[in-house]
This record gives C-alpha cells, structure tokens and sequence, in this order.
C-alpha cells in the first residue's frame, strides 16, 4: 500500500514536466539568437498571423538570415540537401555573384537561386530570406524557436519521467515491497 501511495506522488510530480518539456519558447532578447545553431528550425509569425517554418542559417546585431523552404514545391531529396548544407556550411550565404555551391550531383546554388538537375527551382530571395532585428524588436516579426532542440529535450525528458516511477519502485520493492 505505501508503495503504491509512494508511486502515485512520485508520478503526479513527474507529470507537469511534461507538458511543458516539449514547448519550444519564444526568443526573448536579441542575444538569445546568437546561440543557435545553423540548420535549427524556428517559426515565424508575422503580425498579419501568417506563419511558416525556417531553418536558421546566421545572426547579427541587425537581423538573422534564414532558409525558406515552406512555400516552395522543390523536390525532398533538394530540401534535405539544402538543410544539410546550410547546417554544415552556414559560410556558403550569402553567395557572392558569380559563384556556384555545388551542394550534390543535383542541386546547386548560386546568387540567381536554386537549381537541381540544372532547372532553376527558385530564385535566390525566395529561399534566403533575412528578417531584421529591428522587426523582430517592434512585433511585426515574432521568431520562435528553435524548434529541434525543444522536441529533442521532451523525448528526453518523457524517457526520464516514464522510467523514473519503475526505477524507484524497484528500489523500493528490493527493502521489502509488500
């Protein structure tokens, strides 16, 4: 019985983490951007509630550069190419005139846009957008994120809180569990 009781309060405190773990919190101040890493996801809304998905590719103290990729009808093995690149090598943006980022033996990107299999897709300020700080500051931008790590830490913090009431009824039971 006391086990029992024991396990039903170690659960109900366990169980307010959880609805919380997996939210992602909206940016707070300006220096919070700055520790993002390229390739995160992040949400934009805009202050006529148009929102969309972006993978963040740099900041600086007057905006942050992303990867859009929501509107667009490209092919999945190009928008996974596009991520992998942006995340590896956040350097490649902006494309200075002239040059072609070979990013596999199908998509390229140069300052004129994306192309894969040497059909232009998008053009370049389609996909590369900048929001600027200043926006983000009055409201009419509102970046929330990063979505990836929030997700990451509520799959780790359910395993936990799933597995914690087992561990310690175990350790329980082993005193003597009646």
């Amino acid at each position: 019985m006391k086990s029992a009781l024991v396990f039903a309060l170690v659960l109900s405190l366990l169980t307010p983490s959880l609805s919380f773990a997996g939210q992602a919190r909206p940016t707070q101040s300006w220096p919070d951007v700055h520790n993002w890493k390229p390739g995160w996801e992040v949400t934009e809304s805009t202050s006529s509630s148009e929102m969309r998905r972006l993978y963040f590719m740099s900041a600086d103290d007057t905006g942050m550069t992303l990867l859009d990729v929501s509107s667009l009808a490209l092919p999945a093995h190009a928008v996974r190419t596009l991520r992998h690149a942006i995340a590896e090598h956040p350097d490649y943006v902006p494309v200075p005139n002239g040059v072609t980022f070979k990013l596999d033996d199908q998509v390229s990107l140069t300052s004129v846009g994306l192309f894969v299999r040497d059909q232009k897709m998008a053009d370049y300020d389609q996909i590369i957008v900048r929001i600027e700080r200043v926006d983000v500051e009055r409201g009419t931008a509102f970046i929330e994120g990063p979505i990836r790590p929030a997700a990451e830490w509520g799959k780790i913090a359910a395993a936990v809180a799933f597995s914690s009431p087992a561990w310690i009824l175990m350790l329980m039971c082993a005193r003597g569990c009646r």
